[in-house]
């Protein structure tokens, strides 16, 4: 039996285990699934596996097992674990599959509360989209904002998580998107304000969403050309997002929750 030690952290009830890859177990799916499961592993949205080096090296994992391309929740998560080891300063590069991520430490708490800034970067791809749900009949009218990773932003006058729970699955595997994609459904509060709900690709239903919340703001610039400072309100938590010449900055606290031994069988 391998033991297998671990940090739980969340961001904004975003919950991400992370773990250090020194390669004492295969990465797959299946590892994946059941390090994530609630009941019977140690629970999570995801997992963030990191590597030391010259520069921090993350990889991310969806619920589902799926490999992720960015979190912005679970890049923050790994900033807290790096300074809780010590090894933290207050502007962090981590280098991910699909480029490096600046994170600016904003504030210390203390040794397991932190406030980061991250670079979350320019949008690749901005459009009004409507698909066509076939198992309701129905056109959806939205925006889709490719981060690194896909978002298909809706905005609603009247927010409603039900809907949210039977929209979520049709519209992350509906055809127009090949590879996925996730779901914010989305209000507008003020001139500076909104607030959003998240259904991540291969995870599900989430409180908060770091790179979703960028996403539904810069929606709301392109639609609604509001200010390019911001709040954005979420079920976990607020996040402050600006965007300078087009590239998103983005606050958000982490919680550092626990740390821990899981027997691998």
């Amino acid at each position: 039996m391998k033991k297998l030690k671990f940090f739980k952290t969340a961001g904004h009830g975003n919950d991400y285990i992370v773990l250090e890859y020194i390669g004492e177990f295969e990465i797959t799916p299946y590892f994946i699934r059941s390090l994530c499961d609630r009941n019977r592993g140690i629970g999570g949205d995801g997992i963030i596996l990191f590597e030391r080096g010259e520069q921090f090296f993350a990889r991310i994992f969806n619920r589902d097992g799926s490999e992720a391309e960015i979190s912005g929740n679970g890049l923050r998560c790994l900033a807290a674990i790096i300074h809780l080891l010590g090894e933290g300063k207050d502007h962090l590069k981590v280098k991910t599959v699909f480029g490096d991520r600046n994170i600016f430490l904003k504030e210390k708490v203390n040794d397991y509360e932190y406030l980061f800034e991250m670079e979350i970067g320019k949008p690749k791809k901005i459009e009004d989209v409507v698909i066509f749900l076939k198992e309701k009949n129905i056109w959806l009218n939205g925006i889709y904002v490719e981060l690194a990773n896909p978002h298909f932003v809706v905005f609603k006058e009247n927010l409603n998580l039900e809907e949210l729970l039977i929209f979520g699955p049709l519209v992350e595997k509906n055809s127009f998107f090949p590879n996925g994609v996730n779901l914010e459904f989305t209000k507008i509060l003020s001139g500076n304000e909104i607030f959003s709900h998240f259904w991540e690709r291969g995870v599900g239903h989430t409180l908060s969403s770091g790179t979703g919340s960028a996403a539904s703001a810069i929606a709301a610039i392109e639609r609604y050309n509001l200010s390019s400072n911001m709040t954005v309100f979420t079920e976990g938590g607020n996040y402050s997002i600006r965007v300078v010449d087009g590239k998103i900055f983005q606050i958000g606290s982490v919680n550092i929750l626990y740390e821990g031994t899981f027997f691998l069988l």
